[in-house]
C-alpha cells in the first residue's frame, strides 16, 4: 500500500491552488489536512471557491489542534489558520516520528513561512506546487510554467520569492516530490 505524504495547508494556499486549477491534482497525490479553522475560512460564503471546498469536505482531513503548552516561539502571533495548521503538523510529526516522510506544511503567509524556516519545519508555498508536480511527473514543464505564472500574478509574492521559486531545482525539492511521485 502506498503511503501518501500529508500536506498541512493554510487557507491562502488552498485558495490559490483552487484558482490555479491545481487543488484536484494535489489532493489526488497527497493527503490534505486542514485545520478546522482553515476549513471554516475557505468555505465561508463569499470566499472564492467556498462551494468547491464544501464539496471536498469528505476528501480532506479536518482537524483541530490539541492544546499544548510547548508551542514554538512566535506561533501565538500568527493568525488562527496558520497557527492551527502548524500545530496540527507538529502533533502529526510527533506521532509519526518513526516515519521517514512525515509530511510538510503548505503555507503562503510570510510570518508563518518565517516561523517554519526558523524552526526547520519542511514547508513550501503554493507557487512551488507546480514545480513539485512537474518534478514528480504530474505536470509537463509547459503546464508548470503556466501555473507558476498564474500563481505569481494571483499570490502576494515579492519579486524575490518569485525568483527563488524559479531557481529551485529538482534536488532542492526532493523531500516534497518523493511521496508524490508514487501517489494515486
Amino acid at each position: 500500500m502506498v503511503s501518501h505524504p500529508k500536506v498541512f495547508t493554510d487557507a491562502s494556499s488552498a485558495i490559490l491552488l483552487y484558482k490555479a486549477g491545481l487543488f484536484k491534482g494535489i489532493y489526488r497525490t497527497v493527503s490534505i489536512v486542514l485545520a478546522r479553522s482553515v476549513f471554516s475560512e475557505i468555505t465561508r460564503p463569499g470566499y472564492k471557491g467556498a462551494g468547491f471546498f464544501s464539496l471536498y469536505q469528505n476528501l480532506v482531513s479536518c482537524l483541530s489542534p490539541a492544546p499544548t503548552p510547548l508551542d514554538p516561539a512566535g506561533i501565538r502571533s500568527l493568525d488562527p489558520g496558520e497557527r492551527d495548521t502548524i500545530r496540527i503538523y507538529l502533533q502529526h510529526r510527533k506521532q509519526a516520528s518513526s516515519s521517514r516522510l512525515t509530511g510538510f506544511i503548505l503555507v503562503d503567509d510570510g510570518r508563518a513561512a518565517r516561523l517554519c524556516q526558523t524552526h526547520d519545519y519542511p514547508f513550501i508555498n503554493a507557487l512551488l506546487v507546480p514545480k513539485v508536480l512537474c518534478y514528480s511527473g504530474r505536470l509537463t514543464p509547459r503546464e508548470r510554467d503556466e501555473k507558476m505564472a498564474f500563481l505569481s500574478r494571483q499570490g502576494r509574492y515579492s519579486d524575490q520569492i518569485i525568483q527563488r521559486a524559479h531557481a529551485f531545482s529538482a534536488q532542492d525539492l526532493r523531500y516534497f516530490t518523493q511521496g508524490i511521485a508514487n501517489g494515486k
